[in-house]
Order: structure tokens, then C-alpha cells, then sequence
């Protein structure tokens, strides 16, 4: 073979190259090996310590929320209520201080969790809690608790919600981190503890019959009424058979009737007690300074007039006629209704229907207290002033509705299909509120639980409402120098003026808005400086709403004996109101 001259040199030319270029390329991929491998492992350092920090809050959780211990705060309740009840009797009290008592419940679970936050920190001077060899994790102490000297323990609020709870919030960190490296990683948490509504679970049971009475108690006369006319000053049986004769019980008489009364004459009773077991007719009654005791039901027409009277109806008042009820306490056990067109009116008294209050025509209520079990309905318009109405279920008012300077709590809906004017009102409503026409709300405070559906132009002026579900209008609503919030707005036209709107969905087609500001959680319809978005913490501190009422006083006889009242129950299901973990934050 013959080779060509330099053709061995080229050939280990091309062999040292190849070399190089092989030995390169094998460095560079040891480099990025070597790389990736550093990487990962900073990684699972990070990761790791996150994973301490994880388990920093599982531990630190587990032990915050035995601060929440239902023996003991079951106890702590039924001592209080015990508490609260010798106070009514030592200083004459009329009611049980709710708020105070929930108040203390709270602070009890404040101080626990101060407890067992010092003890955390006490064990951690000495040393942290090792989740491995390499790993430990540690509860933060960062903040201090507003009005508790010398105490250092993560950030502890309190906050009255809409439905009457108490809300207690632990914000704190927990720190993840390696033995003797500067690597670690910090997570926040957020334990909610909640405090039930007490008055709402355990008012009420006081161990006394709601239509209690005095009456019952009168003894049976042994003598029988000497004129069947006009009874004056006299302590008497009347016979049954003679009630068509009656027409006046006067000074200061007792008349015990042991049947119906069956009468048609007027009659006229002053400063007397008259007793009966049914009324199954009658005529006018006008009753002055008198007791005045039917033990089953009262039907009758011709108007009846009570005047700084007491008037106890065990069963179901029917009045064909009106009504003039001043000044007086009255007790109905069953329903309660009248006839009459006109002039029909309850001023200054205090009265309680056991089930349902039923109005067929115009109505005027001023200065009274009322209680109402069942539902209550105005078909020809009411107007409550100065008043304190509780309805346990739905009022219904097909003609409008007027209130001022009052207090409504309606447990169910509030149907208004002619529309209602409110000034300086505080309502609460459990359900819903619909009104088809205008509604007109001026210097008022109003709490819906589920949704408000207007259907004609209206407006707020003045006013303080929150919705729980839905405020829902295809019209034009004005809202001036007032604060509103609501889960989802969804209204054709909406006109702001000094004033804040709250929704977390806002959905408005047509927006007005001079010198205020609308707040928002998921989705707005519009924007622009003073349409902001808030995250679902801040939107609850910026809209909050809180509404508390007083109940309506209650009736009572002038003859009923005082009865030592007996603590209520304890009896509330703490398990479902145990504390949660809220809130995580990487």
C-alpha cells in the first residue's frame, strides 16, 4: 500500500480533536449535573422546612384549640346563668344581662389560650420540638393582646358577627427550620373560636308559664250578687242564667261569672275584677282600672275599650267590632282579630298574642309593646310608632306599611305588597323581604337574613342595611348618606351618594355614585378608583354590621303572686361550634 505524503499527521490531528471535543462535552455535563444536584438539594431543604413548618401548625393547633373545652365552659355558663338570676332577685332586675354572659365566655377562652401559648413559649426556651434529626419547628411569639399587661402571645381579636356569635381569631406563625443551618420557612395560620348566640339558645326557658295568671286563683264567692243590674262593691257569684241583665260592675267589686256570658246590653266595668269562662256574645264593653279575666275563648261584637286595665284571654279574642285598648296590659292565648273599619287602635300597653294576630283593617300601634307567636297580617295598612313589635313568624302587609321610632323582629318574611316607609327603625328579618312597590327607608337600621327583591324605584336615606343573600331590582334605586352590604347586588340602576356599598358580587347596570365608595370580593360589573377589591378577611372588617334588639316587655296581672325565677338550662351543643383552622398562608 502506498500512502500520500503528510497523511499520518492529519489523521492524529482529527484523533486530539476528538479527544478535546469528547472531554468538553463530558465536563459541561458534569457541571450541569452537578448544578441540578445543588438545586434539588436546596429544594428538599425548602421543602423540608416548609414540611416542619406544617407540622408546627398541626401541633400548635391540636394544642391552641384546648383552649376551647366544652365541660368547662358548659359549667362556666351555668354558673353565670345561676349568677345572673340571684342579681335579678337581689337588685330587682327584669332581665338576664345575655351579652355579659357571653362576654365572659369569650374572655374564658382568651385567657385559656394565653395559658397554653406561655407554656408553649416557657418549653420553648429550653428547647424546640424536633420533627426529625435534621428538622425542628417553633410557635412564633410576635404580638401583644390589647388591654392585658405583660403578656406576649400571638395576635388574639374578638368580633360580634350579624348573628350574634362571638368570633375569636388567633393569628399566628409558625416557624419551620434546619439545626444549625440558616435555612427555614415561616407559615402564618388563623384558628377561629366561636361563642354561640346565648340569649338565643337558653332565653326563654325560665321555668315559668308564659300565660301564668293570677286569676285562676280567685276563690269562688259563697254569695250571690244582690243586683243583676249594677254590681257596686260587692264580692260575688254571678248566675249564668242572668248575664243578659248586666250593664255595670263598679267600685271596686269582685263579680265571678263560673259559665259563659251571654249578654247583649253595653256594659260598663270601673275599678272591678270580672271573671267568666267563655264569652260567647256580647255587645260594648268598656273596661276602666279593671281586671278583666276570660279563662277560655271571648267572640263577641260592638267594640270593646280597654283603659288601665288588665285583660287576660286564655283562648282566641274574636271582635266583630274595633278596638281602644290604652294603658293596659293584655294577654291572648290563641289568635286575636277584629272586624271594624275604623278607629282601631293599641296605645302605651303591653300585650302578647299566643298564635296569630290577624288585621283586616287599619290599625294604629304608638307606644306599646307587643308580642306576637304565630304570624301577623295587615290587610289594610298598619302604623306602628314608638312601638316594640316581635313577630315569631311572617308579617304580611298587603296595603303599606308605616313605622317610626320603633323596633320590629320578625322571625320569618316580611311580605309588603304596597310597599312601607320606615323612619328611625331597627328591624331584623329572619328570612326574606319582598316589596313589589316603593320602599322608602329613612335613619334606619335593617338586618335581612336571606334576600331583598324591590320592583319599583326606592330610596335609602340615612340608613344602615345588610343582606345576607341577594338585594335584587330590575329598577332605579337611590341610596343616600348610608351604608349597605349584601352577598350578591344585582340591579338595573343604582345612584350613590355619600354613601358605602358592600357586595361581593356586584352586578349594576346603570351606576351613579358622587363621593363613595363600593367594595367588592369576587367580580364587579364596573370599575374605577373608589370601586375596590378586598379579599373576604377585609371585606368582612370594612362591611361589618352588627344589630342587636331589645324584646318587647311583657304582660302581666295585677293579681299574679312574684314567683322566684329559676335559671334556664345550660343546654347548648358545643360541639358544633368547636374551633376551625381557618387559614394557611405560604
Amino acid at each position: 500500500m502506498v500512502y500520500q505524503k503528510n497523511e499520518k499527521g492529519y489523521a492524529l490531528i482529527i484523533v486530539l480533536f476528538a479527544i478535546v471535543f469528547i472531554t468538553i462535552i463530558t465536563a459541561v455535563f458534569m457541571r450541569g449535573a452537578l448544578n441540578n444536584a445543588a438545586q434539588e438539594k436546596t429544594m428538599d431543604n425548602n421543602n423540608l422546612a416548609i414540611v416542619a413548618a406544617e407540622s408546627g401548625i398541626d401541633y400548635y393547633s391540636f394544642e391552641l384549640k384546648k383552649a376551647y373545652d366544652e365541660k368547662e365552659l358548659n359549667s362556666l355558663l351555668t354558673n353565670l346563668l345561676k349568677n345572673a338570676v340571684q342579681d335579678m332577685i337581689d337588685k330587682k332586675k327584669t332581665s338576664i344581662d345575655y351579652n355579659e354572659i357571653q362576654e365572659k365566655l369569650a374572655d374564658r377562652v382568651i385567657d385559656n389560650l394565653i395559658d397554653i401559648i406561655r407554656r408553649i413559649d416557657l418549653k420553648q426556651q429550653n428547647n424546640t420540638y424536633d420533627m426529625s434529626d435534621d428538622y425542628e419547628h417553633i410557635l412564633l411569639i410576635e404580638s401583644t393582646v390589647p388591654g392585658r399587661e405583660n403578656v406576649i402571645t400571638p395576635l388574639i381579636s374578638e368580633q360580634n358577627l350579624e348573628n350574634g356569635q362571638t368570633k375569636i381569631t388567633l393569628t399566628g406563625k409558625a416557624l419551620g427550620k434546619q439545626k444549625n443551618v440558616d435555612n427555614q420557612k415561616d407559615l402564618a395560620f388563623v384558628l377561629a373560636f366561636y361563642i354561640p348566640n346565648i340569649e338565643l339558645l337558653v332565653d326563654g326557658n325560665l321555668d315559668e308559664d308564659d300565660n301564668s295568671n293570677g286569676f285562676d286563683d280567685i276563690l269562688i264567692p259563697k254569695d250571690i250578687c244582690k243586683n243583676t243590674v249594677k254590681i257596686e262593691n260587692e264580692n260575688c257569684l254571678f248566675l249564668t242564667n242572668k248575664t243578659s241583665d248586666l250593664e255595670y260592675i263598679t267600685k271596686k267589686s269582685l263579680v265571678y261569672l263560673n259559665g259563659d256570658y251571654s249578654g247583649w246590653k253595653s256594659v260598663k266595668i270601673e275599678d272591678s275584677t270580672f271573671r267568666m269562662a267563655n264569652m260567647t256574645s256580647g255587645s260594648y264593653f268598656d273596661i276602666r282600672d279593671s281586671n278583666f279575666y276570660v279563662k277560655g275563648n271571648l267572640s263577641k261584637h260592638g267594640n270593646t275599650k280597654l283603659q288601665d286595665s288588665t285583660t287576660y284571654i286564655g283562648g282566641n279574642f274574636a271582635e266583630s267590632g274595633s278596638i281602644d285598648f290604652q294603658k293596659s296590659n293584655i294577654t291572648i292565648g290563641g289568635m286575636f282579630g277584629y272586624q271594624s273599619s275604623q278607629n282601631n287602635k293599641i296605645q302605651d300597653s303591653v300585650m302578647k298574642v299566643g298564635l296569630d294576630f290577624n288585621s283586616p283593617n287599619l290599625v294604629t300601634i304608638q307606644g306599646t309593646h307587643l308580642t306576637v307567636g304565630g304570624m301577623m297580617k295587615f290587610n289594610s295598612g298598619g302604623i306602628l310608632e314608638y312601638s316594640n313589635l316581635k313577630i315569631g313568624e311572617e308579617l304580611n302587609a298587603p296595603s303599606k306599611l308605616y313605622t317610626k321610632n320603633s323596633q320590629l323582629a320578625i322571625g320569618r318574611y316580611l311580605q309588603l305588597n304596597s310597599g312601607a316607609d320606615f323612619q328611625d327603625t331597627k328591624m331584623i328579618i329572619g328570612s326574606y323581604l319582598n316589596s313589589p312597590q316603593v320602599l322608602d327607608i329613612k335613619k334606619s337600621e335593617i338586618s335581612i337574613g336571606d334576600y331583598l327583591q324591590i320592583n319599583t324605584p326606592s330610596k335609602f336615606r340615612g340608613a344602615n342595611i345588610s343582606i345576607g343573600g341577594k338585594f335584587g331590582s330590575p329598577v332605579k334605586i337611590e341610596i343616600q348618606d348610608s351604608s349597605l352590604r349584601t352577598s350578591v347586588a344585582d340591579i338595573g340602576a343604582l345612584n350613590l351618594q355619600n354613601s358605602k356599598f358592600c357586595a361581593e358580587t356586584f352586578k349594576v347596570r346603570d351606576l351613579n355614585m358622587q363621593n363613595s365608595k363600593i367594595y367588592y370580593v369576587n367580580s364587579s360589573s364596573h370599575t374605577g378608583k373608589d370601586i375596590i377589591k378586598l379579599s373576604k378577611q377585609d371585606f368582612e372588617e370594612t362591611c361589618k354590621f352588627y344589630l342587636k334588639l331589645d324584646d318587647p316587655k311583657q304582660p302581666t296581672d295585677g293579681l299574679q303572686k312574684p314567683e322566684v325565677p329559676q335559671a334556664p338550662d345550660a343546654d347548648i351543643k358545643w360541639e358544633d361550634y368547636k374551633p376551625n383552622l381557618e387559614n394557611v398562608t405560604y
